[in-house]
C-alpha cells in the first residue's frame, strides 16, 4: 500500500509539471500564430488598397495576391501543424525523459523494498518455499527420504569413530546429515522445549533407537550423537527465531509467520518465550559477542576430526593444535582468513620457534595455542571438536562422557576375558565329566554334576548363598553401592538370559547406596542399581565383599 502510494505521487507530481511545460510552450506557439497572423492581414490589407487605386488589368494582381494571402494562410496553417507536431514530438520526449526519471526513482525505491521484502522472506522462511516465488535456485532442504525408506533387510551403514568418539570417515557426511533432519524435526525434537538438557529421556532413547536402526556405531557413540542433535536443534532455533520472529511486533501479529516445519502450538509458545524482556537481553547479548568474532573457519563442513585425521596421514604423527588452527583458519594457498589469525598464527609459530626439533607440543592447558588464545572455554576444547571437554585433556577429573567411554572400554575387556575363562571352564567341564565317567566305570559310583554341588558350596571363595554382602563400585573398588544377598555362584546359572561364569555371582540386590551406579551388565530396562532394587544381578567375585556391619 505504501509503495502504491509512493507511486501515485510521484506520477501526479510529474503529470504536473508536464502540464506547465506543455502550457508554456503552447502560449509560446500562440504568440508566434498571432504574429503571423498579423503579417497577414496587412498584406491582405495592403492587397485590397492595389485593387482601388489601380486599374481593371491589375485586378490579376489582386487575384494574385488574394493567391498569395491565401497561401499564407495556407502556410500559417502549415506552419501550425508542424509547431503542433514538433510539440507533441517535443512533449512525449519531455514526457518520456520525466517519466524516466520518475521511473528511476520509483524503480529504486521499488527494488529497495522488494530486497528488503526478499531478504524478510529468506528470514521468515528459511529453506520452507524453495521453488515458489523466487527465481534463484537453492539446493532445498535435507530429508535423506531413502535412507528414512530404507528397511532391516538392507542392513546397516558402519561409521567409524576416532578415539574420542568422534565421527570420521566416508559414511560421517550421511550420518550426520541425517541427525540433523532428526533435529529439524518438530515431531521428535519439539523446539519449544527451552533447553536441549530438558528433554525427556524418552524422547532421547527414541532418537538413539532410530539412528541405530539405520547405523552401527560403536556402543560408547551415544553421548556425542545425543549432543550433536542437540547442537542441530539450537542452529535451527536460531535460523527460526532470526527469519520469523520480529521483536517489535506483537505475538498476535506474528502468527502467520510461522514455518511450515514448526508445529502450530509450539510456534505460539516459542513466540511467548522469545518476547519476554530477559531472554530479548540474553539475545541481544549473544549477537553482540557473535558480532566480535573474526577468526573465520574455512574448512566450511568438514569437522575438525576429519582434518586431524587427514594432518595425521600426512605427518604420520598426531597434530598439534597449532597445526590444527593454520590447516582450518587459512585458504589453500597458506593465506590467513583474517588480520586477526595472521597475528595469532605468527605468534604461535614465533613460540614454537623456540622449541628444540623433537618437541611434542601436544593438547593441554599449557600448549602452545593456549598460551595464545588464552583458556579454554567451558564445556569444549578448541581445535578438537564436539564431545571433548577441558577435562579430558588437562589430566584432572574426567567428564562424564569420558568416564562413560572407560567404562565400556573395560566392560568390553572384562566380557572378552569372561568369553576366555567361560571357554576354559568349559573344557575343564568337559574333562571332568570324561573323568568321572571313567572313574564310575571302574567304581561303580553315579557321577555327580557340578552343579549338585557347586551352588551350596563355593568353589575359589569364601561366600555362601544365602550370605549378605555389599557390591563395590567397577571404578572405586572402596565405594559400596548396593547391600545384597548372594543367590547362587552357580556358573551355569543364567542372569538376564546369559550364563554367569566363573568368579561371578548372582546377588539379589536389596538397599541401593548409589542409584546411578551403572551395571556392570545390564539387561532388559535394567542399566542402574537404583532400577534392580528387588531383582537379582551378575556381579564379580572380586568386588563382593562381606556385610561385616550385620
Amino acid at each position: 500500500m505504501a509503495l502504491r502510494t509512493r507511486r501515485s505521487k510521484l506520477c501526479r507530481k510529474s503529470n504536473y509539471e508536464l502540464q506547465d511545460e506543455e502550457i508554456e510552450i503552447y502560449e509560446q506557439q500562440i504568440k508566434q500564430a498571432a504574429i503571423d497572423q498579423q503579417v497577414a492581414n496587412k498584406i491582405k490589407e495592403h492587397g485590397q488598397q492595389d485593387s482601388v487605386m489601380k486599374s481593371q488589368p491589375k485586378i490579376s494582381q489582386v487575384a494574385r495576391g488574394q493567391q498569395a494571402i491565401g497561401g499564407q494562410d495556407m502556410t500559417l496553417r502549415t506552419r501550425k501543424s508542424i509547431a503542433q507536431r514538433k510539440l507533441n514530438h517535443r512533449l512525449q520526449d519531455e514526457d518520456v525523459s520525466h517519466r524516466l526519471q520518475d521511473e528511476e526513482e520509483i524503480q529504486e525505491y521499488e527494488q529497495q523494498s522488494t530486497n528488503q521484502t526478499e531478504e524478510n522472506e529468506q528470514q521468515l522462511q528459511p529453506e520452507f518455499s524453495e521453488g515458489q516465488g523466487s527465481s534463484k535456485k537453492s539446493r532445498g532442504p535435507t530429508y535423506l527420504p531413502n535412507l528414512w525408506a530404507r528397511n532391516s533387510n538392507e542392513g546397516r551403514i558402519l561409521v567409524n569413530f576416532n578415539k574420542r568418539g568422534q565421527p570420521i570417515g566416508p559414511n560421517k557426511k550421511i550420518f550426520t546429515g541425517f541427525l540433523g533432519t532428526l533435529a529439524r524435526n518438530s515431531r521428535f525434537t519439539p523446539l519449544d522445549i527451552e533447553d536441549w538438557r530438558k528433554m525427556p529421556k524418552i524422547r532421547k532413547d527414541e532418537l538413539l533407537r532410530m539412528v541405530k536402526e539405520r547405523f552401527e556405531v560403536p556402543k560408547d557413540a551415544d553421548h556425542w550423537i545425543l549432543l550433536s542433535i542437540g547442537k542441530k536443534r539450537r542452529h535451527w532455533k536460531s535460523r527460526v527465531k532470526g527469519g520469523s520472529f520480529v521483536p517489535t511486533l506483537a505475538i498476535e501479529n506474528q502468527a502467520h509467520n510461522r514455518p511450515i516445519r514448526v508445529h502450530e502450538d509450539q510456534w505460539k509458545n516459542l513466540l511467548s518465550y522469545w518476547a519476554k524482556e530477559d531472554v530479548q537481553e540474553i539475545s541481544d547479548k549473544n549477537r553482540d559477542h557473535r558480532k566480535c568474532s573474526s577468526m573465520q573457519q574455512t574448512t566450511g563442513k568438514i569437522s575438525f576430526a576429519e582434518v586431524e585425521e587427514e594432518l595425521k596421514e600426512k605427518l604420520g604423527r598426531s597434530p598439534s593444535r597449532v597445526e590444527m588452527f593454520e590447516a582450518c583458519y587459512t585458504d589453500l594457498s597458506g593465506n590467513p582468513s583474517s588480520d586477526e589469525v595472521g597475528v595469532a598464527l605468527g605468534e604461535m609459530k614465533e613460540i614454537q620457534s623456540k622449541f628444540s626439533t623433537d618437541f611434542q607440543d601436544s593438547v593441554g592447558p599449557s600448549d602452545t595455542f593456549s598460551r595464545v588464545m588464552g583458556k579454554e572455554p567451558r564445556g569444549r576444547v578448541r581445535m578438537i571438536g564436539l564431545g571433548v571437554n577441558p577435562s579430558d585433556i588437562s589430566g584432572g577429573v574426567p567428564s562424564r562422557s569420558e568416564c562413560y567411554r572407560m567404562f565400556l572400554e573395560n566392560q568390553e575387556a572384562l566380557v572378552r576375558m569372561e568369553e576366555k575363562v567361560n571357554a576354559a571352564t568349559t573344557l575343564i567341564a568337559s574333562l571332568t565329566k570324561k573323568m568321572q565317567q571313567n572313574t564310575s566305570f571302574s567304581t561303580g559310583q553315579q557321577p555327580t554334576s557340578p552343579s549338585q554341588s557347586s551352588n551350596s558350596v563355593n568353589i575359589g571363595h569364601s561366600f555362601q548363598v544365602g550370605d549378605e554382602v555389599l557390591l563395590k563400585s567397577l571404578f572405586n573398588s572402596r565405594k559400596a553401592v548396593a547391600k545384597g544377598r548372594i543367590r547362587s555362584v552357580d556358573p551355569n546359572q543364567e542372569v538376564g538370559g546369559k550364563r554367569l561364569g566363573l568368579q561371578w555371582c548372582e546377588v539379589q540386590v536389596s538397599v541401593p547406596i548409589e542409584w546411578d551406579e551403572e551395571l556392570i551388565r545390564p539387561y532388559s530396562n535394567l542399566s542402574t542399581i537404583g532400577d534392580a532394587i528387588g531383582t537379582c544381578v551378575a556381579w564379580p567375585h572380586h568386588l563382593v565383599k562381606a556385610d561385616d556391619l550385620d
